[in-house]
């Protein structure tokens, strides 16, 4: 049967339309061949999305597809026709090095830990290599904590005298760059995350210059300016 698809606008999504007797929504990206298809979406979700298009919404579509159907429903390309047969070994845990630039940075290991989802991109990394109970705010950072809460915990205190204590903004970049450049593999591609992507590459060529200079006057992990 063939699904009508309205157009909406969106900086990544160009049309959506939706098999009420196979409950797929159908979504036609912006610059991308074909259309997706996403399997057993209610067609509460469906609606949800087309009142996104209106301009009186507080609510992009972009951000409701996001949030309630990427990653949260299998997904179907316009070349498959049938799922992807399940691999017969779980691929090896990928290691990031975009943030290797001094001591502190090569001694956390950056793993990725879980394999990409319907965008291409992953959701588990584990950053290894840091004593975070020697960190002095990890006292009251774990009074604050409630359940549920994710901790980021960054280095506290020079290298030579505190250790290795917490996370550093490279770790972080890294991580968000990996997950960008997934996404621009994927069928989520658009111009919105090129744009960040290299806003967030920049920042870290910066940042790792930054560091270099430190080091070359032998003032990296102190308090010295």
């Amino acid at each position: 049967m063939s699904v009508t698809l309205t157009p909406v606008k969106s900086s990544n999504i160009a049309a959506i339309g939706y098999d009420n007797d196979a409950a797929q929504l159908h979504v036609q990206f912006i610059g991308k061949p074909g259309v997706h298809r996403y399997k057993e979406v209610p067609q509460a979700v469906y609606e949800a999305l087309m009142a996104c298009a209106n301009p009186n919404s507080q609510q992009t579509v972009g951000q409701k597809f996001a949030a309630e159907v990427r990653n949260v429903y299998d997904h179907i390309g316009p070349d498959d026709e049938k799922p992807k047969e399940a691999p017969s070994a779980i691929a090896a845990p990928r290691e990031l090095t975009d943030h290797i630039v001094n001591p502190v940075n090569d001694a956390l290991r950056i793993i990725v830990a879980d394999q990409p989802g319907a965008g291409g991109a992953c959701h588990v990394y584990i950053v290894r290599g840091s004593n975070q109970l020697s960190n002095p705010s990890f006292t009251a950072a774990a009074a604050a904590a409630q359940h549920g809460d994710a901790l980021v915990m960054f280095q506290n205190g020079p290298i030579g005298d505190a250790g290795i204590n917490g996370l550093t903004h490279e770790v972080l970049a890294a991580i968000v760059i990996d997950r960008l450049r997934s996404f621009q593999k994927g069928p989520y591609a658009c111009t919105a995350n090129e744009e960040a992507l290299q806003c967030f590459v920049d920042g870290l060529t910066i940042l790792k210059a930054r560091t270099r200079e430190r080091m070359a006057r032998g003032v990296e992990g102190t308090h010295t300016v």
